[in-house]
């Protein structure tokens, strides 16, 4: 983009960047690094403290702002949950578009000039754009690349239930870190916010297509285990060594209060919930309903044999195209 385009773009289009930290000032400080750095300029960037007993936080905020007018620090009296934090910095966000970033996380410099860019390439039938995520560990020494995001590179449907099946089907936890259409976010009136993300999901695709730009973006620090799951549900195979087993898995069952068989009901509860509270016909609420549970089931079913089929088949990938 040459600078003549970059400023009138930039004119046109506030982005809200909402920072939900907690407790985590060396974290803190690269997120703001990156986003402060970023090559698109027109951003306001909102930071909410959720109570953080280290005072590095605050610090660490304050003299970014010293240097960057566009920084608001919001200090909560009281921790009150990762979900209400996330909320926070959303409610309080004024931009025409909006992404979270994590305050563990990092971004190349392009991350929003170029989705911004897609926005207005792909049109308004898109409400969510994201790339690719690259996971590291704490060291960033870089994990294997494992492109999850294949299904939403051509995807585009003007069909709501179609949507929303793909989006059940080859959803994962990145594309929550995608740029939104804030006034798509405006559009939801009781935001599902839960542990298990396809609730959301499913809210902001009812509105239209996810996009994922099939070139790394972002860089997502996790651990081995971690990384290894995202691996497998997208390579299959074998379940990891690092995984629960099927001996594992009956003794979660037992010890751990129904172990991963709960964490699977409650996750389809919060979808069925969130199914529910569509703009759709009673028979499709059914069928996503019956077609999200037999999603979870066979997942479920995957985890206790030890085995599961990749994500990605080769017919499934010509359709997204």
């Amino acid at each position: 983009m040459n600078k003549g385009n970059s400023v009138k773009l930039e004119k046109r289009s506030l982005v809200s960047v909402g920072i939900p930290t907690y407790n985590r000032p060396e974290g803190l400080k690269m997120t703001l690094e990156c986003i402060t750095g970023q090559t698109y300029k027109n951003l306001e960037i909102i930071v909410s403290d959720n109570c953080s007993p280290d005072p590095m936080v605050g610090m660490v905020v304050k003299e970014f702002q010293k240097q960057d007018n566009r920084i608001q620090y919001f200090k909560q009296a009281e921790n009150i949950g990762p979900t209400s934090n996330f909320k926070f910095v959303l409610e309080k966000a004024t931009g025409e578009y909006f992404m979270w970033a994590a305050d563990d996380d990092e971004w190349e410099n392009f991350f929003i000039e170029k989705i911004l860019k897609e926005f207005q390439s792909v049109g308004v039938d898109f409400v969510a754009i994201n790339f690719e995520a690259q996971y590291v560990e704490n060291n960033f020494k870089k994990f294997e690349y494992v492109a999850e995001g294949k299904a939403f590179y051509y995807f585009y449907s003007d069909s709501v239930k179609s949507r929303l099946k793909h989006l059940l089907k080859f959803n994962y936890g990145n594309l929550v870190y995608s740029i939104y259409r804030m006034s798509v976010l405006k559009k939801i009136n009781n935001m599902i916010w839960v542990k298990n993300e396809i609730p959301f999901m499913l809210q902001i695709m009812q509105y239209g297509n996810w996009k994922v730009i099939p070139e790394v973006g972002f860089y997502k620090k996790t651990n081995h285990n971690t990384y290894m799951q995202a691996k497998w549900e997208i390579y299959g195979g074998k379940l990891p060594k690092t995984f629960i087993s099927l001996k594992n898995a009956l003794k979660s069952f037992v010890i751990n209060n129904l172990g991963s068989l709960r964490y699977h009901w409650t996750a389809f509860y919060n979808i069925k919930y969130a199914i529910n509270s569509l703009n759709l016909s009673f028979l499709y609420k059914i069928d996503l309903i019956i077609f999200s549970k037999w999603l979870l089931f066979v997942h479920f079913l995957s985890l206790l044999i030890g085995y599961k089929s990749p994500k990605f088949k080769k017919q499934e990938l010509n359709k997204c195209h």
